[in-house]
């Protein structure tokens, strides 16, 4: 016979299963969590030029996703992660609040009262 579950009982049970299959395939789930990663920064990356919108860097490791009026910080904070903010703007069609900086351009802003040394 099948058991009828009350709804706490079935969230608790859901729950179990749920532990068990992520404990069983852990590098199953590992390797599928890398490879969506991959496609959303590719993704990204290719909406917004494939290249730093200052100085034209190419090197994707250098990459970070800057907020044009500002705000990364709360906003990465707000949604707990990069990952999120990556999801989001593809989820939005890549909208013209967003821009490609590598790393020194984006810290540059940062720390010159958002204008990049490059644009001086």
């Amino acid at each position: 016979r099948k058991k009828i579950y009350t709804d706490a009982e079935y969230i608790i049970q859901k729950r179990v299963v749920q532990r068990r299959y992520r404990e069983s395939n852990r590098e199953k789930i590992r390797q599928q969590r890398h490879e969506y990663l991959e496609r959303l920064y590719t993704d990204v990356y290719s909406a917004y030029s494939n290249k730093c919108n200052c100085c034209g860097e190419t090197e994707r490791k250098f990459f970070e996703l800057d907020h044009v009026n500002g705000g990364g910080r709360q906003e990465a904070i707000l949604m707990k992660g990069t990952a999120a903010i990556y999801a989001k703007v593809r989820r939005e069609k890549f909208p013209a609040t967003y821009q490609l900086l590598c790393a020194n351009c984006n810290q540059g802003r940062e720390r010159n009262g958002g204008i990049c040394p490059h644009k001086q």
